[in-house]
């Protein structure tokens, strides 16, 4: 595979990948830098990675395979993931990773990735962590850094950032580790969020450069 060349991508993710914020978000670089001629993007506002979560990926992947969509299409040059985010917001239990069946996060990463590489064996998948976000949790009762503060489980966005990063380990799929590496935090999140949560037009040209970067190293490796 030409790594500067990946005609098919997919993405799945929450509003921070539909590309209605920021002024369409990271879409252009990943077509400018990769020479891509088809985007499919199937990331959904709010939604999570759990079927816990409303119009979640893995619902989302259930559709797409029961009305026989991805027999219809050409295999991906690449699968982007960037969920997480959302399962803290609206309480995913992050379980453990022995879990194979049900709607713990461990769960439907493990179910995702299965998925996936079940019709799609040689398509690589790249995933990304959470970036900060100044919100209340569904069901809390106060904002602050979803980082530090925990949900309705009892999790933190940290937890589930480590959870990406077992999982990256255990099934083998790399985790570009954009909620580090981006740089954006309480002390500047004013001039990168739009809203405290989603990135505006500065905040993607931070994130595009981590994700360009990000996915060229790991399709090298």
């Amino acid at each position: 595979m030409q790594v500067d060349k990946l005609e098919r991508i997919w993405i799945y993710g929450d509003s921070l990948s539909t590309g209605t914020h920021g002024d369409g978000a990271y879409l252009e670089a990943l077509k400018k830098e990769f020479h891509m001629q088809e985007l499919h993007n199937f990331a959904v506002g709010s939604s999570g990675l759990s079927k816990a979560t409303p119009n979640g990926m893995l619902a989302v992947m259930e559709k797409q395979i029961k009305e026989k969509m991805w027999e219809k299409m050409q295999r991906p040059d690449l699968i982007f993931i960037w969920h997480g985010s959302n399962d803290w917001y609206w309480g995913t239990p992050i379980g453990s990773c022995e879990d194979e069946d049900g709607e713990s996060f461990f769960a439907s990463v493990r179910a995702a990735v299965t998925t996936l590489r079940t019709e799609f064996p040689e398509t690589p998948i790249v995933w990304a962590t959470p970036i900060f976000r100044l919100e209340m949790p569904d069901g809390g009762n106060r904002t602050d850094d979803a980082f530090f503060l925990k949900n309705k489980a009892g999790h933190t966005m940290y937890d589930y950032g480590k959870a990406l990063e077992e999982a990256s380990w255990r099934y083998h799929f790399p985790l570009i580790d954009v909620g580090r590496l981006v740089n954006i935090h309480r002390q500047n999140e004013e001039r990168f969020l739009e809203d405290h949560v989603h990135p505006n037009r500065a905040g993607y040209d931070k994130i595009e450069k981590v994700l360009v970067r990000g996915i060229r190293d790991s399709l090298c490796m």
